[in-house]
This record gives C-alpha cells, sequence and structure tokens, in this order.
C-alpha cells in the first residue's frame, strides 16, 4: 500500500516544496475548506446530537469546517451504534479511521495544526511563573 499523499500545507512547513520544487507543481489549484461546522444534523436524534456535541468538545478548536459534517455524523453513527447494539470488528475498525481523521486518536493528534486565532484559548498563567525569572 502506498504512503499517504502530504497536504501540500504541510510540504510548505517542512520544506518539502522548496526542495523539489518540481515535484509538487501540479498543486497550485488545491482547494481550501472553509465555512463552520454549524450544529448537528436536524435529521439527528437526541441520542446522536448529543454524540455530536460529546466529539466536537473533543476535538481542538479550529480543525473541523463544513468539510467535515459527513465524517463526523459517520463517527456519531457508530458511536451509538457501539453504545446501544452489536458492535462488530469491521465496525470497530471504521469508528477507529472516522476518529483517526477527525484528530482523535493520540498518534493522529500530534499531526494536528491549528491556527492559533482559532484555537482554544490559552492555559492560564502558572502560580509559579512568579519564581521563574
Amino acid at each position: 500500500m502506498p504512503k499517504p499523499r502530504k497536504p501540500t500545507a504541510l510540504l510548505l512547513l517542512n520544506g518539502g516544496l522548496a526542495h523539489n520544487p518540481k515535484r509538487y507543481q501540479n498543486r497550485t489549484a488545491e482547494p481550501v475548506a472553509s465555512g463552520e461546522l454549524g450544529p448537528a444534523p436536524k435529521h439527528f436524534t437526541p441520542e446522536l446530537k448529543v454524540i455530536w456535541k460529546e466529539l466536537v468538545k473533543q476535538i481542538p478548536a479550529g480543525v473541523l469546517t463544513c468539510a467535515d459534517r459527513i465524517i463526523l455524523e459517520l463517527a456519531c453513527r457508530l458511536t451509538n451504534k457501539m453504545r446501544t447494539e452489536e458492535f462488530t470488528s469491521s465496525n470497530a475498525a471504521q469508528l477507529v479511521s472516522c476518529l483517526s481523521r477527525l484528530g482523535l486518536t493520540p498518534a493522529d493528534r500530534s499531526k494536528v495544526q491549528v491556527d492559533p486565532s482559532k484555537g482554544k484559548q490559552a492555559l492560564p498563567p502558572s502560580p509559579f511563573a512568579k519564581f521563574a525569572s
């Protein structure tokens, strides 16, 4: 299985584009997702809406856009199935894949880059900061 394609933004950050610009010259029109995620879909049951809010709360601010609604909906449905019905190993693999794509596994969370202006608020100052000099 081939390695997954690296996003152009990541290549730009790690120097890959500068190192070999001809290799990536066909990536000039790469789309950029925009728009807010928005509330849970109207057709969701109350249980699915609770799971939607739970997952959105766990994902760092500034990561999800409207382009992520379908994968998040699938993750909600699989999470609900895990909690209420018979859950097969195939369902578990699908759920882990969804969570991975949303940056909700430890390994994938380390790959997520968040725009600081959209990220969560900064941590409160340490009570020990006054002793540092």
